[in-house]
């Protein structure tokens, strides 16, 4: 009789340790930027003369084991600030891997750039992704043309693009575009698409 008490005992305690362990498993990851990324950028040199209460995140995606950022903010002459960035989530701690920054810009309009490198998981693992990202007061998407003869096209989000392909190459030129997918602007650093 004692042994099939034990035995109920037993697997009673099994299946409340394997509901807990599935639980555990599936608990959803630290909280996403912007109030992490602020933390793991605090000490970066690009932030030591930004006010990081007036950082906004325009776009978070997730990109290989971690995070793609797109944040702006406002410096001291009122120009607008626009990066990009690839955090990471070692051991339930956000860590930034890769920053890309554009210049500041007076100018609200359109601002179009890429990561000339690849957003890198090295030590983590070989280098994997090339992004264009941006921003824009108007507009309804853009047009990517990537140096291998690709295009990507990409909705407006927040008045804002970041789109990601694999490995490393250059961005050719981005085109803005209306509701009607015609052409508003464009940043062109080298050909033309048909």
């Amino acid at each position: 009789m004692m042994g099939s008490n034990t035995t109920k005992l037993i697997t009673r305690l099994g299946a409340i340790l394997l509901f807990l362990n599935l639980v555990a498993c599936t608990a959803p990851r630290p909280e996403a930027p912007p109030a992490t990324l602020q933390a793991v950028l605090a000490g970066s040199e690009i932030w030591q003369a930004i006010d990081q209460s007036q950082v906004t995140v325009l776009q978070e995606q997730p990109l290989g084991t971690g995070e793609l950022l797109l944040y702006q903010w406002q410096n001291e002459a009122a120009e607008t600030c626009l990066a990009a960035a690839y955090v990471i989530d070692i051991n339930g701690q956000w860590q930034t891997h890769d920053t890309f920054r554009t210049a500041c810009h007076a100018d609200k309009g359109f601002v179009a750039a890429y990561s000339g490198n690849s957003t890198a998981e090295s030590p983590y693992g070989p280098t994997r992704d090339t992004i264009a990202y941006g921003v824009s007061d108007h507009g309804h998407a853009v047009r990517v043309a990537w140096a291998d003869g690709q295009v990507s096209y990409v909705p407006l989000q927040n008045g804002s693009f970041l789109v990601a392909r694999n490995g490393r190459m250059d961005v050719q030129r981005v085109e803005l575009l209306d509701e009607a997918n015609n052409l508003i602007e464009v940043e062109d650093w080298g050909t033309t698409l048909n």
